[in-house]
């Protein structure tokens, strides 16, 4: 095997997050279905092959109806600038107080640096609080694995 094909090998994966977001337009705008509201999404928080990220230009259409996370996607980036990028989608159960909790699965899509031909898949639960004013908090756990080119020996 090339040394880029040890390079590239699954290795296990687990992120921690504190999310922001926002609702950012009418239900059906952004590319959302008519019954869902268009959030952006910031972040900060660790990412094992990666230490401290930030997460950036996140996006996620929320069902009224039934609560499905559709069109999801972000990138976090790595202390040392390099991306990755992310799509995911899952479920939200809100409760009566405003408080959630949700469940999905998301998905490496490349990036740059290391991480440019990255793939991977974690699944992922949160808990947060959605405001009257459509403002929420959320803390995020996700757990699965990510292959990419650590060649350079960084990992």
């Amino acid at each position: 095997a090339s040394g880029d094909q040890e390079a590239e090998h699954p290795r296990p994966f687990k992120v921690g997050m504190e999310l922001r977001s926002s609702v950012i337009g009418p239900p059906g705008s952004f590319g959302c279905d008519p019954m869902s509201l268009p959030y952006q999404m910031v972040g900060d928080g660790h990412a094992t092959h990666m230490g401290k990220i930030d997460v950036i230009d996140g996006f996620v259409c929320n069902s009224l109806e039934t609560g499905a996370f559709t069109n999801g996607s972000g990138i976090y980036v790595a202390a040392n600038g390099d991306r990755l990028a992310v799509s995911f989608a899952g479920m939200a159960y809100l409760n009566p107080d405003g408080s959630y909790t949700g469940d999905g699965v998301a998905s490496a899509l490349g990036g740059t640096g290391r991480f440019s031909s990255a793939t991977g898949e974690w699944a992922w639960t949160l808990a947060g609080m959605l405001y009257p004013d459509g403002t929420a908090i959320a803390a995020l756990e996700g757990e699965g694995w990510i292959a990419y080119d650590a060649s350079d020996g960084s990992y």
